[in-house]
């Protein structure tokens, strides 16, 4: 990747999958995300940061 990766930007809006009335993980169906899909520092892996919107 040229320039180390300072040209990268990519931004996503990821969905969680998952029952509602899980009263455990049923408020990743209810919110919504943000994210930022870091320049790759090894081929084959993927970081993304994800942030909950309030």
């Amino acid at each position: 990747m040229e320039n180390g990766g300072t040209d990268w930007y990519t931004r996503t809006s990821p969905r969680f999958e998952v029952d509602v009335g899980n009263e455990k993980y049923g408020w990743l169906a209810k919110s919504m995300f943000l994210g930022n899909l870091k320049p790759p520092k090894r081929p084959g892996y993927v970081e993304i940061d994800v942030y909950e919107v309030l």
